[in-house]
């Protein structure tokens, strides 16, 4: 019997794969052969395959004959198929392709149909179906397949579904492909499933890309797509990747320049130069001559500086502040050569904060001792120390101290102070109120109201008070007065964290409490409205 079964799928082998091709593609490796009957057939012949234990029959003869079983099968029978439990697990994907083939509605109808637990218990397999089911409809109709896969869009179940249509119309709609992407969400993963596209033909891609309709890079992942096959195309061939940006219209030029010109640059610096000087003026070309800074500053920073203000015009800014880290880098000269070459304004600043920055992680105190050399009016001075305060007081305490105290202006006090008042409150809370008594009068209460502030929050309120009682007795007043008028104007969102700082009054010593209440009988108010319960329950916790 087996002899003679031999014959018949011997001669038919070669139109049976053909003709499921598509089947095969998506058939794993057998397990260990089984024996498949057909005994139990509906009326078209395509009952589930039985699989017994006998494991005689040839593995081949076991493919050749599910592939007959699916071709008879319709769509009842094959949903029969795809439920049933002696269908081996991984064959349900062939059939769920031959279902996809024959009737896409109905196995999306089956999907939609199950429950989330269904989808938990075997999340993986149903992946894959969906996977199958999606981009086999996109292939016969893409419009129906991005309805459905729309129309579930928020089960997470079915949210990479439209990503799997798009993928498949790359491979047969590429217009249609990035017009459909234009209209999807980011998701995760989505720029991986246009990858699987770009790599396989970057330039391919790009011709596609360059004939995409307008709005088609306004989604994440294929603006990524298309960078990276530039990216690729240049290494590959940069003369080719040249062409293709320069025949590309003014309106998508524009939309493609800004990053792929820094890709460009990176691997060949001569031919994005030429490029750049071949192209026609434009804001968009501004902005790619500005991402080339990117890339040639980190192979010639002084070379980048000259082409830049050679070619730059509306870019210089820009370009400028691409260089400051290559050119802090080689040390202040340096740095003050490219400020020099730059023009005031908010750019210009941002380069003196790039700069210390980047100095700073090598060597602080020189690079925070160029922050100060510069002009008291300088933005860009006082925006840096924003920036580099915390690491100033960690590094240099008692210098952050005194400037705070002898030279900063309005602004960088405001700055400053945060930074200072916790770096006083970790390592040298005595030290911290003594510099706050050497304040001027206003920016002592402050400085005095943030310490209390702070103590608050890390549990150190005993230490904040033996440190006050060590000062001269009117200055202790003055200072549980303000800590008085500062619990008073502060408030918490929790109403337990609220009556703690309240609460927190009662640790103010006794011979200090006649102050603190005559702070809070003058005032009496939080953010600046009276708050009679408030006032009591102060009140009360100072008697």
């Amino acid at each position: 019997m087996i002899r003679h079964s031999l014959l018949w799928p011997t001669i038919s082998l070669a139109a049976a794969l053909g003709a499921f091709f598509s089947v095969r593609g998506v058939l794993p490796e057998l397990p260990p052969p089984v024996t498949l009957s057909n005994q139990n057939t509906g009326k078209n012949g395509g009952a589930p395959l039985q699989a017994t234990p006998a494991g005689e029959e040839d593995p081949l003869l076991w493919r050749l004959r599910l592939l007959e079983a699916l071709e008879k099968a319709d769509p009842a029978s094959l949903r029969e198929m795809f439920q049933s439990e002696t269908t081996p697990r991984r064959e349900k994907r062939a059939v769920a392709q031959r279902w996809a083939e024959t009737d896409a509605e109905g196995l999306f109808d089956f999907l939609k149909g199950l429950s989330r637990t269904a989808w938990d218990q075997d999340g993986e397999q149903f992946e894959a179906v969906r996977g199958i089911l999606f981009r086999t409809w996109a292939l016969r109709n893409a419009d129906a397949a991005l309805t459905a896969a729309g129309s579930l869009s928020n089960r997470p179940q079915f949210r990479a579904a439209r990503w799997e249509v798009v993928q498949t119309l790359f491979t047969s709609d590429p217009v249609k492909a990035f017009e459909s992407a234009a209209k999807l969400q980011m998701m995760p993963g989505g720029d991986r499933l246009v990858d699987s596209v770009w790599k396989k033909d970057p330039s391919a891609f790009l011709k596609a890309a360059g004939n995409a309709p307008a709005g088609a890079f306004k989604n994440p992942e294929i603006h990524d797509a298309v960078d990276n096959a530039f990216g690729e195309l240049v290494k590959q061939n940069p003369g080719a990747a040249a062409e293709w940006l320069k025949t590309r219209p003014p309106e998508q030029q524009g939309k493609l320049w800004e990053r792929m010109a820094c890709r460009f640059a990176e691997v060949d610096p001569a031919g994005a130069q030429a490029w750049f000087k071949e192209t026609p003026p434009s804001a968009q070309r501004e902005k790619a001559g500005a991402e080339m800074i990117k890339a040639l500053a980190k192979k010639d920073p002084d070379a980048a500086l000259e082409w830049l203000q050679d070619n730059l015009e509306g870019g210089r800014t820009a370009g400028f502040f691409h260089l400051a880290g290559a050119m802090a880098e080689k040390g202040v000269d340096f740095a003050k050569q490219l400020l020099e070459a730059m023009p005031a304004g908010a750019p210009r600043d941002l380069v003196v904060t790039a700069i210390a920055q980047n100095w700073a992680k090598k060597e602080f105190k020189p690079a925070m001792a160029w922050v100060l050399s510069l002009p008291a009016d300088d933005p860009g001075r006082a925006g840096t120390i924003a920036q580099l305060g915390y690491q100033w007081t960690r590094n240099d305490l008692p210098g952050a101290a005194a400037f705070f105290r002898d030279q900063a202006s309005e602004m960088e006090r405001g700055y400053l102070e945060p930074n200072l008042i916790q770096a006083f409150s970790a390592k040298d809370l005595a030290g911290g109120l003594a510099w706050a008594d050497s304040l001027s009068p206003p920016v002592k209460n402050q400085a005095y109201s943030r310490f209390y502030e702070v103590a608050l929050q890390e549990n150190k309120i005993p230490e904040v008070i033996a440190a006050v009682e060590k000062l001269p007795a009117a200055q202790q007043e003055a200072v549980a007065g303000m800590i008085a008028g500062s619990v008073m104007d502060s408030r918490y969102n929790d109403p337990v964290e609220d009556a703690r700082l309240v609460n927190s009054l009662k640790q103010i010593p006794q011979h200090l409490r006649q102050s603190a209440r005559a702070a809070i009988e003058k005032n009496g108010f939080v953010n600046g409205f009276v708050n009679p319960s408030r006032k009591e329950a102060a009140l009360e916790a100072l008697k």
